[in-house]
C-alpha cells in the first residue's frame, strides 16, 4: 500500500508499506539503491524496507523520518543536505545525528527537521535558506534559534517555512 509519493527535482519517492521505494533519475544516488542508474520503476531504498514514517525528496537527494527517532538521508550532498556532517554524496542512506525528530523536508540543496518543537536545517544557506542570520552552510543540523513550538517545516528552492502550534507561518531565505 502506498502511504505519500513526494517528489524530488529529478525523482519521486513512496513510502510503501513502511518502507522506501525511489525511481527516476540516480545521478548521485537519489535513488538509495547504491549503483548510479536511472530507474523508470520504483526500486528499494538499501536498509529501508520497514520502519519509515516519512519520506521527503530534495532536489538530487532524498530523506526519511524513521520510527527508530533519526533522519536517514541519501543522494547529492556536496552542500551537506545529506546532515551527517560530510559534505560528499551517498548512493545509500547516512543518519542525521538529530535528538528525536517528528518532521523533515526537503528544499533544493538544503534539509529541514522538527525536533523537540525546534527547527533544524542544514546544507546550502547561500540566501539564507538555513535561517541562522547567515549564508553559511551547514553540514550538519544547524538549530534556528528564533523559532519555537515548530510542528511542520519545508524547504523550496533557495527558502524555508515552518508552520508553528497556534497555526502561523515563518518563512525566510531567498524573497524574490
Amino acid at each position: 500500500v502506498v502511504q505519500a509519493i513526494p517528489a524530488g527535482g529529478q525523482h519521486p519517492c513512496a513510502l510503501v508499506n513502511g518502507g522506501a521505494e525511489c525511481w527516476g533519475a540516480n545521478t548521485y544516488g537519489q535513488l538509495g539503491n547504491n549503483p548510479m542508474t536511472n530507474s523508470s520503476v520504483p526500486v528499494q531504498v538499501m536498509g529501508l524496507t520497514s520502519g519509515v514514517l516519512a519520506v521527503s525528496a530534495g532536489g538530487t537527494f532524498t530523506c526519511a523520518l524513521m520510527a527508530t527517532d533519526t533522519v536517514k538521508c541519501w543522494g547529492y550532498g556536496s552542500d551537506g543536505q545529506l546532515g551527517d556532517g560530510n559534505s560528499t554524496d551517498s548512493t545509500t542512506p547516512v543518519t542525521v545525528t538529530l535528538s528525536s525528530p517528528t518532521f523533515v523536508g526537503g528544499g533544493e540543496y538544503h534539509t529541514c527537521a522538527v525536533a523537540g518543537g525546534n527547527a533544524y536545517c542544514w546544507g546550502d544557506n547561500s540566501s539564507g535558506q538555513l535561517g541562522d542570520g547567515t549564508n553559511n552552510p551547514a553540514a550538519a543540523p544547524n538549530k534556528i534559534t528564533t523559532l519555537a513550538n515548530v510542528v511542520r517545516i519545508d524547504g523550496g528552492y533557495y527558502h524555508s517555512c515552518a508552520m508553528l502550534s497556534g497555526g502561523s507561518v515563518s518563512c525566510w531565505g531567498e524573497n524574490i
